[in-house]
């Protein structure tokens, strides 16, 4: 009989000792039974016989973690302070059942962006580091600058990561990238059905993937032989994780790339088919894991500390105008006309506003008090439709009051316009247009987001009025 501490998935305890008659490997998937209820489980190590009778492992599920997993796993527990069952919950294991991963070249890539010389300088520089960091002006080719360094990791029979804050991740970026690199592309973040991220596990543990795009749950995907990871949009906050445990993708990106060759699990002395699963036909070389930033606004901390290049001016060509508008009205005569001047152009208009909901704040005019959430002490928002004032950052709601909570004055005033209700005055300000609203109360599933851009560029919609969600990885003919 053999005995094994195991870590039970996406639960603050400690491991839990357990026997098997059969030996294990470390860090492969199990079910056991804790209380009277089933739970998953990775084998941490091989222990002696307890003194106290305990469960027997219930059966092996053939998944494991593979060795980049398990580098994050151990860092993410001690660095960010955390139970392993709770970090293990972030990590899908890989199925060895399923690994027919074929290391050759990845497409002909033949229609790759051309690169201008300082594009071509950009690209050279990041190869150059484990880490770096490309400060590119908006417009200035970042995008063409990271498929290049995609194509070229591919090409070696590597796998890639591109992280992207959630909102950039659009049917629009995985088109293309589809484009340059057929259907080897997986695109993973929060609004996929479960359904739908069951085949792309599957065709990426298989190798029909070998790029992922995706927000920072991506990163705990089973890589197998990862050789690059590019960070979209470094500065955003999307990049760290609120609950437990609070990590932040950018920091383990960065980490990866330069630990990876030192690390004593990684070493290929330790891989060995003694203490560690390595299926046949796959190449553990962690020499390669590179790690590129980009931002048009890099994070002070990215900017002092990692290698950059900076890329100035715009990739393609573009004009601006600035009209100040000093209205205290949220919807303007000035706002009016030029919209209406658009329209009767043939034109589209997207416009957007830092709130969702149709106002910001709700205060009393007698005291001058707002209404506060009581667990984050932040205005809530005011949203018509629920009849509720909601908490954008907890999703606390409550009914709509009808007096003030600190000195029962009846008269309440909403203030600063939200989407839902800029979309109203709109419709009521130029009735013959067709407006839709982009953002997190609208868009809920990926569907839905597919179809509302698909509208707006074949002319279906003529405003769009959305959040900071509309602006990032969309194009507009």
């Amino acid at each position: 009989m053999f005995y094994y501490e195991i870590i039970i998935t996406a639960h603050a305890l400690a491991p839990l000792t357990y026997s098997c008659k059969n030996k294990l490997e470390p860090f492969s998937e199990v079910l056991v039974e804790v209380g009277n209820k089933q739970k998953k489980g990775y084998v941490y190590k091989q222990v002696g016989k307890p003194s106290f009778k305990c469960k027997e492992i219930l059966s092996q599920t053939g998944f494991y973690l593979t060795a980049t997993q398990i580098q994050l796993l151990e860092f993410i527990s001690s660095y960010y302070s955390s139970e392993l069952g709770v970090a293990a919950g972030l990590f899908e294991p890989f199925c060895e059942s399923k690994n027919i991963l074929d290391t050759s070249e990845f497409g002909d890539f033949s229609t790759l962006p051309e690169l201008s010389d300082l594009q071509n300088k950009a690209l050279d520089f990041s190869l150059k580091n484990d880490v770096s960091l490309i400060f590119g002006d908006t417009g200035s080719g970042k995008s063409e600058i990271y498929i290049s360094a995609i194509a070229k990791t591919l090409k070696t029979g590597k796998q890639a990561l591109l992280l992207m804050p959630e909102i950039a991740l659009t049917p629009q970026m995985q088109k293309r990238l589809e484009k340059y690199f057929s259907q080897g592309v997986g695109l993973w973040h929060s609004k996929i059905a479960k359904g739908k991220k069951e085949r792309i596990l599957k065709d990426f543990m298989s190798g029909k993937i070998r790029l992922i795009a995706g927000a920072r749950s991506a990163l705990f995907l089973p890589f197998t032989n990862l050789g690059l990871i590019i960070v979209d949009e470094e500065h955003d906050e999307s990049y760290k994780n609120a609950s437990k445990p609070c990590y932040n993708a950018r920091d383990l990106a960065i980490w990866l790339a330069k630990n990876s060759k030192k690390s004593k699990i990684l070493s290929k002395k330790e891989l060995s088919a003694e203490s560690f699963r390595i299926p046949s036909g796959l190449n553990y070389d962690f020499e390669g894991i590179r790690t590129i930033l980009g931002s048009a606004t890099p994070s002070v901390v990215s900017y002092h500390k990692i290698p950059h290049f900076r890329l100035k001016g715009t990739f393609f060509t573009s004009s601006k105008q600035y009209l100040f508008d000093h209205s205290p009205l949220g919807l303007s005569n000035m706002i009016i006309s030029h919209l209406a001047a658009v329209l009767e152009a043939k034109k589209q208009a997207v416009i957007f506003l830092p709130t969702r909901g149709n106002f910001k704040v709700l205060l009393c005019k007698d005291c001058g008090k707002s209404f506060t959430c009581p667990f984050c002490a932040v205005n809530m928002s005011l949203h018509k439709n629920a009849n509720a004032l909601k908490c954008h950052y907890c999703g606390f709601s409550s009914p709509l009051p009808s007096s003030c909570e600190h000195c029962g004055g009846s008269v309440l005033q909403s203030q600063k316009i939200g989407t839902s209700e800029l979309k109203l005055m709109l419709e009521s300000a130029l009735p013959k247009a067709k407006i839709a609203k982009f953002d997190r109360d609208e868009i809920t599933t990926a569907k839905k987001l597919e179809t509302l851009l698909k509208d707006f560029n074949e002319g279906k919609i003529d405003i769009l009025v959305g959040t900071q969600m509309l602006s990032k990885g969309h194009d507009y003919h």
